[in-house]
């Protein structure tokens, strides 16, 4: 009986300290979405799997999937922004910078086509986002 107990309360911590109950589903998804990016040991023996199934990487679909829930929570927002002036390596390289300190929660940004960016970051960042990249995608004169 008492060793039933005894597993009964170490089974109630793990539960706790691992699902965090006090932590909302978008704070949880903001934290992984942070670490999803970390390669984890065995990420390298998946990786040979999914690039043989044709997948991408883990650490790719962990992102995917903690963005997808943000956005699916209405935290995050994802928006595919044209360029018509500069590449979009060229705009990301300018954008980075400043995204870096003038965004301080959790986006993602990535190039959609040979003239677009998708950005998903919080909603109230997306202003920021179009100004950041309208201004990046201003020609340079000189």
């Amino acid at each position: 009986m008492a060793i039933a107990i005894a597993l009964l309360v170490i089974t109630a911590c793990i539960a706790v300290i691992g699902l965090r109950p006090w932590e909302s589903r978008v704070e949880h998804h903001k934290r992984a979405l942070f670490s999803a990016g970390q390669t984890r040991w065995f990420d390298r023996v998946q990786d040979v799997w999914n690039s043989k199934r044709g997948r991408p990487p883990a650490w790719v679909q962990r992102t995917e999937r903690h963005e997808t829930a943000l956005i699916e929570l209405g935290y995050f927002e994802r928006r595919t922004f044209e360029l018509t002036n500069v590449t979009p390596a060229i705009a990301m390289q300018s954008i980075g910078t400043a995204a870096g300190k003038m965004i301080t929660g959790p986006w993602r940004i990535r190039q959609a086509s040979a003239t677009s960016l998708v950005v998903a970051g919080a909603r109230e960042d997306m202003a920021l986002w179009e100004h950041l990249i309208r201004t990046a995608d201003v020609p340079e004169t000189k």
